[in-house]
């Protein structure tokens, strides 16, 4: 039974509106097919005011919800399709918040975009617009939503579910399996303070107090439970893994558990293998009275799939079931309805020990006070529950409807949208839904027909098949005005909840076949083709004027209709439209992560495995082998670093025996030479270079004596770098060496001058001797006598006189 929740006002008013307006429509109905008297005593029999029953069948008055359409922001045909789509993104996982529908509304309505262009704001919808809306369309509520993981909506889709079920069964029967030998294990997370959410129970409070508290235990130390249960409704004794190392006695109270330990709390791949050969094993096969080989069924989290796990499983004759990665949510029977019951009581039991002792549950007593937990959850009809809504027992496929299948709709290989996007417009919708249908053809005219009325009726049936284009489908007139309320609810063929097309044909209705404008002629002259004797009389006055008021409806409503698809195609395809923007900028963003290096990602498995068939027991082979390859790697390995260890203790105590002398500067040192020179100090070689390199200096700091030994002193005082030398005239002069930036510009040091040469005399008394030419070492764009560039300056000559000092004379010499 549906929950009983409380309605608000405007949701009341919604649903009183609709009431009346049905009781108009009855009314109406009901006059139409003469079932009363006259309007006042059919608004007396349906209880309806009697003004308002005459305004409405004469078209006088509109209903509230049509009266005020021109003022509101969308249309009735972009209302409905944004409905369709808000109910389709929320199925796929994607709902729609409201500030992206108010975002979505001012794309779409043409009053905002005119008042956005006048104005040059963008206001967007009014605040009570939401509300309004929702007002107007009662299937849409507002909600928060539970989170799921991108994975599990990626992969419980159709492909991955049908595989899984026709694998599990085809194997059970080939094997033979009974539903007694069927087992499902999964481990489960506990916190000593029962968890951070509290459970649903409501308490009493006082109405004048806002603090509404109760006592809960913030201990959150973690415990991992290992389940396992039967298709038949029973289950097997659990495993606990605590964090720590410490053991309590209490743990060992109850008789076949197995208690474990790890650093966090977490089970691993040891602990998986040990539970299923010391616990799984010897319980499942103590209750096997068959004989028939027993079955696992499982996730694929790594400690499940361990070699020596699976070489138990051989051993033993235990089939193992791997069900498809990110899909236990549905198909794991004790996720789907054993570990939120045993949630629930865990809680319960932690807040009873809360209120009795004041303090959280101890970890002495957490397996004593679990299994009483356990107890009240772990129930035979909520077990077999379990098995059934996963669809395993019996095995049932279709349990799953498309609603949750929906969340894989965005990463499948089919187009999938919402129930009324129009699919083939060119197609003529009539001849689909009628198989009966003969479309009309141009000059159908009996013999008894005059010219004008042959004419007339190929006219106007030319002229009918124009108002045949679009989505929609047109209604027999005739046959709807007897039997439909005047103004029905205009909306296209080809979407949900529209105006239904199914109107009767001609061979089951008095009344002729209206599909076009005024096409009852050609009826009329069809009808006159088979009973040559009748004649008929001349329409009065009265008569065509009801046939023309009449046809003016029709048209009016069948232009209402054809602005109502026009206004969903268009809010449909904003919609797809954004939808396929969507997918190519997550398109784009994968191609990038596939070639961005580093980005790879293992591939996964994507469905169901026996890992004990043929197939597993090859893969397992393979799995052995290279961990063969990868034990011989690490053993060569580790003999390689065992090698390097003999070689620096040799070096080191040839070092200590012949007393090497340590150079070079100690920062300028790798990470080797600094362990070197901290083994000779006796210091510890472990830590990062800084570090090792900081504990050096330290020492060297506190023992100044050490720097002046002459094994050390290299280490502080480096000898000095060679000068450079150029040979001139048999004489060694010291040259200063460059700096790097001088070098890169090709020009000599500031203040720099050639050997022996002033600028200080102008005037020559003697003509020099020749100079030979030289080039100062690194220097090859200077040089002395001759026209050339002046220290290596391009484009630029001097040409101004050298003075060169020589035995106390002055000389003068031209370059």
């Amino acid at each position: 039974m549906a929950p009983n929740r409380r309605r608000t006002t405007s949701q009341k008013k919604a649903e009183e509106d609709v009431t009346r307006e049905a009781n108009f429509a009855a009314t109406i109905q009901a006059i139409r097919e003469k079932k009363t008297k006259n309007l006042y005593t059919a608004a007396a029999e349906f209880k309806v005011p009697y003004h308002t029953l005459r305004r409405r069948a004469q078209n006088l008055t509109k209903p509230h919800s049509k009266a005020h359409k021109n003022l509101q922001l969308l249309t009735e045909g972009q209302e409905a399709t944004i409905c369709d789509w808000a109910k389709y993104l929320a199925m796929t996982g994607h709902p729609l918040s409201k500030r992206n529908l108010c975002a979505k509304v001012s794309e779409l309505s043409e009053k905002l975009k005119a008042k956005k262009k006048l104005t040059g704001k963008d206001k967007g919808p009014s605040k009570t617009w939401i509300k309004d809306f929702l007002t107007r369309h009662p299937e849409l509520k507002l909600g928060r939503p539970t989170g799921i993981d991108p994975k599990r909506m990626q992969m419980f889709n159709y492909t991955t579910v049908n595989h899984h079920f026709k694998l599990l069964d085809d194997f059970l029967k080939s094997e033979n399996i009974p539903w007694d030998n069927v087992y499902n294990m999964d481990e489960k997370g506990i916190q000593l303070g029962g968890g951070r959410k509290c459970d649903n129970t409501k308490y009493l409070f006082s109405r004048t107090v806002k603090a509404r508290v109760k006592a809960k235990s913030d201990q959150l130390e973690l415990v991992t439970v290992i389940e396992c249960m039967c298709a038949d409704g029973t289950s097997l004794k659990p495993g606990f893994v605590f964090s720590g190392s410490q053991m309590y006695p209490e743990y060992f109270e109850e008789d076949g558990i197995i208690v474990a330990t790890s650093e966090n709390g977490w089970t691993s791949d040891f602990i998986g293998t040990e539970w299923f050969v010391k616990s799984f094993v010897p319980q499942a096969k103590e209750r096997n009275s068959s004989g028939q080989p027993i079955i696992l069924i499982y996730d694929g989290h790594r400690s499940h799939e361990t070699i020596k796990l699976r070489q138990a499983a051989e051993e033993h004759d235990i089939h193992l079931f791997c069900l498809p990665p990110h899909t236990t949510h549905r198909l794991q029977p004790l996720d789907v309805g054993i570990f939120g019951p045993l949630q629930k009581q865990w809680q319960r039991r932690s807040e009873v020990i809360m209120e009795e002792t004041g303090e959280g549950i101890k970890k002495r007593d957490v397996v004593r006070e679990y299994m009483k937990a356990r107890d009240i959850a772990f129930k035979e009809e909520t077990i077999l529950q379990a098995w059934k809504k996963s669809g395993i027992r019996p095995i049932n496929p279709g349990i799953f409807t498309e609603e949750d299948y929906a969340p894989s709709y965005e990463s499948s290989t089919q187009l999938h949208l919402p129930a009324t996007f129009p699919v083939n417009p060119n197609s003529d919708p009539l001849s689909e839904s009628d198989a009966s249908y003969v479309p009309p053809q141009g000059n159908s005219s009996g013999s008894d027909s005059s010219e004008s009325d042959s004419e007339s009726s190929s006219e106007l049936d030319d002229n009918s098949g124009n108002h045949n284009r679009g989505f929609g489908e047109m209604t027999d007139r005739g046959a709807t005005l007897q039997h439909e309320p005047l103004l029905p609810e205009a909306g296209p063929s080809r979407f949900a909840g529209s105006l239904n097309c199914n109107a009767p044909t001609p061979s089951n209705s008095t009344h002729p076949p209206r599909h076009h404008t005024r096409s009852a002629s050609l009826w009329t002259s069809l009808s006159r083709s088979t009973t040559p004797a009748l004649i008929e009389r001349p329409k009065t006055m009265a008569e065509r004027l009801r046939d023309a008021e009449e046809e003016v409806e029709w048209l009016r409503r069948e232009n209402e209709l054809l602005m109502y698809q026009k206004d969903a195609a268009e809010t449909h395809c904003y919609f797809s439209g954004q939808m396929a923007e969507h997918y190519k900028e997550r398109l784009n963003k994968k191609l990038e992560d596939k070639f961005r290096k580093g980005s790879g990602k293992k591939r996964m498995k994507p469905y169901s495995r026996v890992l004990t068939s043929e197939e597993g027991r090859m893969e397992l082979r393979g799995l052995e082998a290279e961990q063969a390859e990868r034990e011989r790697q690490e053993e060569a390995s580790k003999q390689k670093k065992v090698a390097e260890e003999q070689e620096k203790r040799d070096r080191r105590a040839e070092q200590e025996r012949s007393q090497v002398t340590f150079t070079g500067a100690i920062k300028t040192k790798k990470l080797d030479e600094l362990r070197d020179i901290a083994a000779a100090l006796r210091l510890p070689e472990t830590g990062l270079k800084a570090e090792l390199l900081e504990r050096i200096v330290q020492l060297f700091n506190n023992q100044p004596e050490l720097q002046k030994s002459q094994r050390y002193e290299g280490l502080f005082n480096p000898p000095h770098s060679r000068r450079r030398h150029v040979e001139n005239n048999n004489n060694t002069t010291e040259l200063p060496i460059p700096q790097p930036s001088m070098l890169r510009m090709n020009l000599p040091p500031p203040g720099y001058a050639p050997p022996y040469y002033s600028m200080h005399h102008s005037t020559p008394p003697l003509q020099p001797p020749p100079i030979p030419h030289f080039v100062p070492a690194g220097r090859a764009d200077f040089r002395v006598g001759g026209e050339a560039q002046m220290y290596g300056v391009p484009g630029r000559q001097y040409s101004g006189p050298y003075h060169q000092y020589n035995n106390n004379n002055y000389m003068n010499h031209d370059a």
